[in-house]
């Protein structure tokens, strides 16, 4: 399994895509400033439930276009 997620992430960092998993306990957003984030680039928020963690991204990086499913 580990070789197909290194294999997963490998093919979108090709394409200048990062994959990060950050899990929901523990989750502070301060933590979240290492992403380099762009005013072009675009977040998934994967399992995002209320949009809270939407609401903070949008703070730290204003113009960052951010998706929650």
């Amino acid at each position: 399994m580990r070789k197909f997620k290194n294999m997963i992430k490998k093919f979108f960092n090709f394409f200048g895509l990062q994959i990060i998993r950050q899990e929901s306990q523990g989750l502070t957003f301060g933590n979240l400033t290492f992403l380099n984030i762009k005013k072009n680039d675009v977040i998934f928020d994967l399992g995002c439930h209320v949009g809270s963690t939407i609401e903070e991204i949008n703070k730290i990086w204003p113009k960052a276009k951010v998706y929650g499913f």
